[in-house]
C-alpha cells in the first residue's frame, strides 16, 4: 500500500531489545480531510528518514500488521501497525 502527505514529526529511534530498533514519524495525509497518520519503521529502515525534514511532501509505502491479545486482566485488546519500507519524495 501507499499513501501521500506531509512529513509532520520525526521521533528518535527506539531500542526495543537487544539490537531491535523501531522509529515512528507522522504523515498528514492531502486529503480533503487530512488525517494524521502514525507509521512505524523498522532495524535499517530506521534511517529512511534521514534523507528527508519536516513539511516535505513524500509517498510512504507501507504493510498493515494487525492483531489481538489478551492482557492479564483477560481484557482482550486489538492494534494496528502501519511498517513502512520505503519513503520518496514528491517534491
Amino acid at each position: 500500500m501507499e499513501l501521500e502527505g506531509t512529513l509532520k514529526i520525526k521521533f528518535e529511534p527506539i531500542r526495543r531489545k537487544d539490537n531491535f530498533f523501531t522509529r515512528e514519524f507522522i504523515l498528514t495525509t492531502n486529503e480533503g480531510y487530512p488525517q494524521d497518520i502514525i507509521f512505524s519503521l523498522k532495524q535499517s529502515n530506521c534511517n529512511l528518514l534521514d534523507a528527508f525534514k519536516l513539511n516535505d511532501k513524500i509517498k510512504v509505502h507501507f504493510t498493515h500488521v494487525g492483531g489481538v491479545y489478551t492482557l492479564p486482566s483477560k481484557e482482550i485488546k486489538y492494534y494496528n501497525i502501519l511498517n513502512c519500507y520505503k519513503i520518496e519524495s514528491l517534491k
